[in-house]
């Protein structure tokens, strides 16, 4: 299953990404759902989170784009998945996290 979601920047700006694209479990990795950034053909960010429980397992971006909201766009969009998909779980923080990753999840309110 693979499904796109398109973007557009706020006015006057550009964004970061212009897709978001949802991967099912696989052949390749059969555990886990992801949500691909790109902007074009460049990638910019993935995040990963278990197919059962939802934990999320790895949320990286691109260093260049970094501090742009990529992560927390992923993120929305893995909710807005699970919403859609009763297959696809809402992705939740895991108990082990970097420091940024607790900024991060403790910004997202999530």
């Amino acid at each position: 299953m693979r499904r796109e979601h398109f973007e557009q920047g706020a006015a006057g700006q550009e964004a970061p990404y212009d897709s978001l694209t949802l991967t099912a479990p696989n052949v390749v990795f059969p555990n886990h759902y992801s949500i691909t950034a790109k902007k074009g053909a460049s990638w910019r960010g993935d995040l990963i989170w278990h197919k059962l429980s939802g934990t999320i397992l790895s949320v990286q971006v691109h260093p260049e784009h970094l501090r742009k909201g990529i992560a927390t766009s992923m993120l929305n969009e893995a909710h807005r998945q699970a919403l859609l998909s009763p297959d696809v779980p809402h992705p939740v923080h895991s108990d082990a996290l970097t420091e940024a990753g607790e900024a991060w999840a403790k910004s997202t309110g999530k």
